[in-house]
């Protein structure tokens, strides 16, 4: 029998904890839903104990006997996450169904709030609310960037606005039905699921006005799970199946949505530094699945991952398209000259990225010192920084070489690999040759072409005339 068939019940919510070895939290964890503001007696807890160790079970008991109209306790043998989540949803009971993780926490008001908010919504079968981090870090989810106002969201219409843990989203027991939590996983559980039922409804709700307290440990799984395999190798697979099942479904396009979410999961693997040994002695393997992935994914989807830095997404779509990793040093795009001249980056497909006459410095400091004049700064474009030169120019035709530096501490990592490091360059001329009242400019040669850049500076002493031409209106000291 599907879940919700032949069901008469009074519980609004049913809140379903898988519980293993978790005694430091679970009586706070439980307080926070008896106290919420919401009426009680429609609350429903299901503590199923995944054969703890320490003294989960007995604290799970001392609940049930304290309150027996609410809490119904199940103890089973170590199985995982999934499999007893899927024990509590079989003697669930609520109207709406919450996979609260037993460490973490609900703000006060939270069941108050996503009740009115379903209430509100006649046909909404998912809501979801932000997650507040606390613990070993406090901050926001970097994803909480859609809980701008309470609104619905449509898979078609706002696919960035993704949604990744069952924990702190709230699920009709209707749109769920026969569904359940894949068994074995021991990572990304709720991935799978969620997405599933959030395709099928289409809609859900996002909800800014109550939090979800989702507490950070040294000890938990997300710290302990970047060190093993699963992670990175069985992970990757299931998200390389997810598009392909997709596709499949689709007739080979795939849901911009669910590009959104994998694309989200896998740039975090992308922006690592450095990677653990399991992936190292594997490492063709993983940069081939990785990249597998990437070619299922629409460009726009990488450009608006947010974890990722712009050097990164050049980076990704360069190797989508080429098969090539950019290193330091090398080239992202192929360099090239229009008929007046003038040098392009240009993609795979011929598509102009940049134009070297739109080149900019970033000025990191300038000002003198001992009787020198000087600036230093650096060049981030992607244009190869090999055999590029730059000279500073003064009004009265004083010309400086730039000194060139390495930038280490600004260099850029995707998957490991080191594929970006800014052009370091000073300037330093003496104060005698540049007063106040004379203008400069920058100039960068490569590849026969010669452009005058824009400097980009916080001092208000750097005063712009047009042209890239510069002056420096604080007195040089002699």
């Amino acid at each position: 029998m599907s879940i919700g068939e032949g069901y008469m019940s009074n519980y609004e919510f049913s809140i379903i904890m898988a519980v293993y070895n978790v005694d430091k939290y679970i009586e706070e964890a439980l307080e926070s839903i008896i106290k919420q503001s919401f009426d009680f007696s429609k609350v429903q807890i299901i503590l199923v104990n995944d054969g703890s160790t320490d003294k989960s079970g007995a604290l799970c008991q001392f609940y049930k006997d304290r309150y027996p109209e609410n809490i119904v306790y199940i103890e089973k043998e170590n199985e995982g996450t999934s499999s007893a989540r899927n024990a509590g949803i079989e003697v669930a009971t609520g109207r709406y169904l919450n996979f609260m993780d037993p460490d973490d926490l609900l703000e006060r008001n939270a069941l108050e709030e996503v009740s009115k908010f379903f209430s509100e919504n006649e046909g909404l079968k998912i809501v979801t609310i932000p997650l507040q981090h606390f613990g070993l870090k406090s901050n926001r989810h970097s994803l909480n960037y859609k809980f701008d106002k309470k609104r619905i969201a449509n898979v078609h219409r706002e696919f960035n606005d993704i949604v990744l843990t069952m924990s702190a989203s709230f699920v009709d027991r209707d749109i769920l039905g026969d569904e359940r939590f894949t068994e074995g996983k021991i990572i990304g559980e709720d991935n799978q699921l969620l997405t599933k039922l959030i395709m099928r409804a289409e809609n859900f709700g996002l909800l800014p006005d109550a939090k979800y307290l989702y507490r950070r440990r040294s000890d938990s799984a997300i710290y302990s799970n970047k060190l093993k395999e699963d992670y990175y190798f069985r992970l990757c697979q299931d998200y390389l199946d997810t598009l392909k099942i997709y596709a499949r479904e689709n007739n080979g396009e795939i849901p911009k949505y669910v590009q959104s979410l994998v694309m989200y999961e896998i740039s975090w693997k992308i922006r690592q530094k450095e990677l653990p040994e399991v992936v190292l002695c594997r490492r063709e393997e993983y940069d081939a699945l990785i990249l597998e992935i990437l070619r299922l994914i629409d460009a726009d989807i990488i450009n608006s991952a947010k974890p990722l830095n712009r050097f990164q997404k050049h980076a990704a779509h360069s190797w989508k398209d080429t098969g090539v990793l950019p290193k330091v040093g090398g080239n992202f795009y192929t360099e090239l000259k229009d008929e007046k001249g003038k040098l392009l980056l240009v993609d795979s497909r011929g598509k102009t990225l940049r134009r070297f006459t739109k080149s900019k410095i970033r000025v990191d400091s300038i000002g003198s010192s001992q009787g020198d004049f000087y600036i230093g700064g650096r060049y981030s474009q992607l244009f190869s920084h090999k055999g590029m030169k730059a000279i500073l120019k003064t009004q009265k035709g004083k010309k400086v070489k730039a000194r060139k530096f390495e930038l280490k501490e600004k260099r850029v990592y995707f998957l490991g690999y080191e594929i970006f490091e800014p052009l370091g360059l000073e300037f330093r001329l003496k104060s005698r040759h540049l007063k106040s009242s004379d203008w400069f400019v920058v100039e960068l040669s490569s590849k026969g072409a010669k452009v005058s850049v824009t400097l980009i500076s916080d001092d208000p002493n750097l005063i712009a005339l047009g042209k890239n031409a510069y002056f420096y209106q604080k007195e040089c000291s002699t």
